[in-house]
């Protein structure tokens, strides 16, 4: 009788775990994938012509921004291309998907759009981003040989992002902003403030016109 009790409570036991392991393993599989925010801007190339080399013809092209039906980068994904890469960024709240877009090289004898890569030399294209500001962190990302990689980009000035491929189109621009920046409403109140000041020390040091004080 005891033998079989203890059978029953073993076997209930075991069933209890295999219930619960069951129900993290598909948790786990249903966790949703972190997505970085969009906050969509003003995207275009500065750079409007260049001569690249591809399979060992030299062309002269146009460069193009166009649309794409690629799906953004999720957080897992953009941050798995920085450490690819060596590179020590986060995605956090300040991070902002701000464009995804075909970057293009068409031919300009031809006419006709080039395939994407991979480029003989790489090529620094120029582009005009609405809102960065220098000090901000660009995150330029292509997408080849199914996975997201990292391009090396710089702010060179307010509004302007230099990324150099090596491949082209998709292109994700992600935007992580500086910490710290003084906006303009705080210097007009230390203006405002500083004028105050000033105004009231003039009238409490004036001299009084009947006692010469």
């Amino acid at each position: 009788m005891k033998s079989r009790l203890f059978k029953n409570v073993v076997g209930a036991v075991a069933v209890m775990s295999l219930v619960f392991t069951t129900g993290a393993i598909a948790f786990a599989a249903d966790s949703p994938v972190a997505e970085i925010p969009a906050e969509v801007v003003e995207i275009r190339p500065i750079t409007d012509t260049a001569t690249v080399t591809i399979g060992g013809q030299e062309k002269n092209v146009k460069v193009e921004v166009d649309t794409t039906e690629q799906k953004a980068p999720n957080v897992k994904e953009a941050e798995d291309a920085l450490a690819a890469a060596g590179q020590n960024v986060t995605i956090d709240e300040n991070t902002k998907l701000v464009a995804i877009k075909d970057v293009v090289l068409r031919d300009q004898t031809t006419g006709e759009i080039l395939e994407s890569g991979p480029l003989d030399t790489p090529l620094p294209i120029q582009f005009e981003i609405e809102g960065v500001k220098v000090g901000d962190t660009v995150i330029v990302l292509n997408y080849y040989d199914g996975a997201w990689h990292y391009v090396k980009a710089e702010v060179t000035a307010d509004g302007v992002v230099t990324a150099t491929f090596d491949h082209l189109s998709p292109v994700a621009f992600i935007v992580k902003k500086a910490t710290g920046e003084t906006t303009p409403t705080d210097v007009t109140d230390t203006k405002t403030e500083d004028k105050a000041s000033a105004d009231t020390q003039k009238v409490t040091t004036k001299t009084s016109p009947k006692t010469g004080e």
